[in-house]
């Protein structure tokens, strides 16, 4: 049961990181589809400036993690989302004081 369920998670995670990682990798006609690979782009640079600057603290984009063979991808998935809820809270919370 336990094994199964494992793997359970273990594609959902591949599947994750096939949507988040990169999803323009390929060039597309559309205009829309432009604006997300500039968009896609600079979030990874500035993941990766970010994993820099912070001597490492911080992990670098998803897509990057999935080179190393000693991460599963469950636990690549769960570093990008505990980066982006940091993000998010810090950013929120910036722009919390800038209006009030």
């Amino acid at each position: 049961m336990f094994k199964f369920y494992g793997m359970y998670l273990q594609a959902k995670a591949i599947f994750r990181l096939a949507l988040v990682g990169a999803p323009y990798q390929y060039k597309q006609p559309l205009y829309r589809d432009k604006i997300g690979r500039f968009l896609w782009q600079l979030n990874a640079t500035l993941r990766i400036i970010l994993n820099k600057l912070s001597f490492g603290l911080t992990p670098p984009p998803a897509i990057m993690l999935g080179f190393e063979p000693s991460l599963k991808f469950s636990k690549i998935m769960f570093r990008a989302d505990m980066l982006t809820a940091a993000l998010t809270a810090f950013l929120s919370f910036i722009l919390l004081k800038v209006i009030i």
